[in-house]
């Protein structure tokens, strides 16, 4: 009906080298089933991997009816989920921080990754470890409050402030 959809390539772009797809599907679930399956059901990694495959899973669940998501996939997101909790409470480190692995330093940034995902478990009716949470964010609040915490990233100083935001008061 005229409708026109303009994008722009970068001006190093060969035409002749380049091709592109359009794909139209009903929902957003549509889109991404393929992906979630690959993503749920992928069982290694670093605490930043796991929780990459964690929360779509969390995500699909909590989107519930709406998403329209396959019976095959939708029976084992609550199995996806508790493999994930489960590797995520194995790499919380003694100090309540997060890492990439078991037993590396804990990171600012990692630790409000995991903490803003398991709280987001948590809001979708996951049972997750209040123990666990408690130390994340005794974690957060100990590390932001060093006389060095100045030195921290930006981003990994607003991502902390935005997991104490979701965990209250």
């Amino acid at each position: 009906s005229g409708d026109r959809w303009a994008f722009s390539l970068p001006p190093t772009t060969d035409p002749g080298q380049t091709r592109g797809q359009l794909y139209l599907t009903p929902s957003l679930a549509a889109a991404v089933t393929p992906a979630l399956a690959y993503l749920a059901g992928y069982p290694y990694g670093c605490s930043e991997q796991t929780m990459s495959r964690f929360l779509p899973s969390v995500l699909a669940r909590q989107a519930g009816n709406f998403a329209q998501l396959p019976e095959e996939l939708t029976q084992n997101l609550d199995d996806f989920v508790a493999a994930g909790l489960k590797r995520l409470y194995d790499f919380q480190h003694d100090d309540g921080g997060w890492g990439f692995w078991q037993n590396d330093a804990s990171s600012v940034y990692i630790s409000s990754y995991v903490l803003t995902g398991l709280l987001q478990a948590q809001e979708a009716g996951y049972r997750v470890r209040p123990e666990v949470l408690e130390r994340g964010v005794a974690y957060l609040l100990k590390t932001l409050n060093r006389p060095d915490a100045h030195t921290y990233a930006a981003d990994a100083v607003a991502y902390a402030a935005y997991a104490f935001a979701l965990a209250g008061p």
